[in-house]
């Protein structure tokens, strides 16, 4: 594909402390796979010398003729044999001729400038994958070796990408520019298989008794077989914090007679057939199995599994023992199971981020960046001259000095760096120093809004993550939640750093003071505590990909609201008003046509909703609204709108209050 990643020397940085082996005098090998072969005749390579050779690499430099040192002992202690990196080579019947265009990075190093038309490069990968072999092409004489390499994807808010594996939740800074799926219905074609609908959870529990999920995908899962572990199930978007997944579809029974099922699950699952709850595996604990029986005719049954993730790893599994297992426990196969294929692919609802762009394999790999937890799978083999000096601690502030001296916009640089020192968050506070895509997306908040007003740089910094842990409001909540009270350090810092100060100013400047000389202060400590009212029920998003892995956490998106946390009673302003005064209550909304009225406000929940919603017909003035086609059949849903005018009722809606 265009943008892919290949070079022509056989050894590369990830092969140091490998061991190597050259088999006569016509084969490398790196760990036991054959990694290039050598060519002799007249123009023969210099390894054709070191004959029936085993030992490790201890040291190299990428491109052909750099240096290679190798030595017999593992811990390359003594002597050492310097050779040179060998170009790679292959009989033409091992490797794929294509006409190939690149762009080099450095020598030997080249990424695809566009995609070849006549040749079929991913089958040959996928191929040459399953073999266990690298993949090798021709072009132009030279040979060259796929190098696999991270793929990001431009995901902003203007394109938002929509793939299964970046979907972003929907907040105040995307949701006008959210892409409804199209969802036309595609009951014709049949899958083997359960239709699998994935949501994330604000708390553990069912998709069907809890509409506070969000629904990430829906794929067709061939057969209910996921072992406990923290890895993401085949074809499933990302699963991590709290989840939660539905099965659907038909069980078909070939002959009729008594079956038992069981569902082994972590954490909680039950099994529904035919309607009817046969198996219930409840509650939050690690793999565990619980059975149920039924006889059932031949024919298809319908089939509805529904389980849940409430912490620690996860899995899930369904097995039965009948006729057609042959009177063995055995997991359900797909040939057994039938279900529709989903009407769409990728995010339901497609929402980009705020910069998140597409990284730019012709730039090279210049700085590090964390895919796992894991330390030592750091890629930090970068293509320049920094390679043994550039520390994950260092490469935050080194895009950020970068950006600060070169870029075009050096006020708005300044104004953001301003705005910085005064929303201040810090390594010192939350630790994460080895990361920086969190930090650089925390500073671009100032960046985007230097030349805004100081309202919109308020209400990100308050739903940031980072300084949600900072200043230590994540995750407070309201004393009816949970008989502790509010968390008061940002309510304070929010007054005293961010806006008004400890004392009221006089028009010039000066500082306001009482009959006796003293000083006015502008709040006091009755009033922190009605501040920290209003600051509860902030909760990080679920983790996603396209970004910086930092574990269980999501500290780039903005935080969301946790209704159930947040205190719902009146708060009093500074000057003994209160918040709200002058709007219309939420009970004085609820009479029948509010809902019609101009600015009635919709956002996109997903396809399944609870019992007793209002449908709406074609010929409805807020269906034609809401589909946004002339043909009903090709609607363009939005994932928020506001009406622009009064509409009139239709049908039912004429009779319904608050929907």
């Amino acid at each position: 594909a265009k943008g892919s990643r290949w070079h022509n020397y056989a050894l590369t940085f990830k092969d140091v402390r490998k061991s190597i082996r050259v088999e006569g005098a016509e084969k490398i090998f790196v760990d036991g796979k054959l990694r290039t072969e050598v060519p002799g005749g007249q123009l023969a390579s210099s390894w054709v010398g070191l004959t029936n050779y085993t030992g490790y690499i201890c040291y190299l430099v990428e491109g052909v003729g750099a240096d290679v040192h190798l030595n017999s002992r593992s811990d390359c202690r003594g002597e050492k044999t310097v050779m040179a990196n060998a170009a790679i080579w292959m009989p033409a019947s091992a490797a794929v001729d294509a006409d190939l265009a690149f762009t080099s990075i450095k020598p030997g190093a080249m990424v695809l400038r566009e995609s070849p038309a006549s040749c079929d490069l991913d089958q040959k990968l996928a191929e040459k994958q399953a073999a266990g072999v690298p993949l090798i092409v021709r072009t132009r004489g030279k040979y060259y070796r796929h190098d696999v390499r991270l793929d990001l994807l431009e995901n902003t808010r203007q394109s938002p990408t929509g793939d299964s594996s970046s979907c972003v939740p929907m907040t105040f800074l995307n949701e006008r520019s959210c892409k409804v799926a199209s969802l036309s219905p595609d009951g014709t074609v049949m899958a083997a298989g359960l239709k699998a609908e994935v949501y994330t959870m604000e708390k553990a529990g069912y998709i069907s008794e809890a509409f506070a999920g969000r629904l990430l995908a829906e794929v067709v899962d061939p057969v209910l077989n996921h072992s406990s572990s923290y890895n993401t199930w085949p074809g499933f978007p990302p699963l991590r914090g709290l989840h939660a997944v539905r099965w659907t579809g038909a069980l078909l029974i070939k002959q009729a007679g008594a079956y038992d099922f069981w569902i082994e699950s972590d954490d909680g699952s039950r099994l529904t057939l035919d309607g009817r709850l046969l198996v219930t595996n409840d509650g939050t604990h690690g793999m565990r199995e619980r059975h149920g029986n039924l006889t059932l005719a031949a024919g298809a049954h319908t089939v509805a599994i529904e389980y849940f993730q409430g912490g620690g790893a996860y899995g899930m599994r369904f097995w039965w023992n009948g006729p057609d297992s042959a009177g063995v426990k055995a997991i359900v196969p797909s040939s057994a199971l039938s279900t529709t294929k989903p009407s769409w692919r990728g995010c339901l609802l497609a929402c980009g981020s705020p910069g998140e762009v597409a990284n730019e394999p012709a730039f090279g790999h210049q700085l590090p960046m964390w895919t796992s937890g894991d330390r030592d799978a750091r890629d930090v083999d970068y293509d320049n001259r920094y390679f043994d000096r550039m520390s994950s601690e260092l490469a935050k502030s080194t895009v950020w000095t970068e950006k600060a001296l070169e870029a075009r916009g050096q006020l708005r640089q300044r104004m953001a760096w301003a705005l910085s020192q005064i929303f201040v968050v810090s390594t010192q506070g939350i630790g994460d120093n080895h990361l920086s895509e969190i930090w650089l997306a925390y500073f671009d908040i100032f960046v985007r809004n230097a030349f805004g007003n100081f309202r919109d740089v308020l209400r990100e910094v308050t739903y940031s993550p980072l300084m949600g842990r900072y200043l230590t409001h994540t995750g407070s909540s309201s004393y009816r939640y949970n008989k502790r009270f509010p968390n008061e350090n940002y309510a304070r810092e929010v007054m005293q750093l961010f806006t008004i100060g400890l004392d009221k100013l006089n028009p010039d400047g000066s500082v306001m003071r009482d009959a006796q000389g003293s000083d006015i202060p502008t709040y006091d400590n009755k009033q922190i505590l009605d501040f920290a009212r209003v600051f509860t029920g902030f909760q990080e998003q679920p983790p996603r990909a396209n970004v910086e892995y930092r574990g269980s956490s999501n500290l780039i998106d903005p935080m969301r609201m946790d209704v159930a946390r947040h205190d719902v009673y009146p708060k009093p302003d500074l000057d003994g008003n209160y918040i709200g005064d002058g709007h219309p209550l939420c009970a004085d909304t609820a009479v029948a046509g509010a809902f019609l009225a101009k600015g009635a406000r919709y956002s996109f929940h997903g396809t399944h909703g609870p019992a007793g919603a209002l449908e709406l017909r074609p010929g409805s003035e807020l269906f034609a609204e809401l589909c946004a086609a002339e043909d009903p059949s090709q609607c363009k849903f939005r994932a928020v709108l506001e009406l622009p005018r009064a509409l009139r009722c239709a049908g039912r809606e004429c009779e319904a209050g608050a929907v």
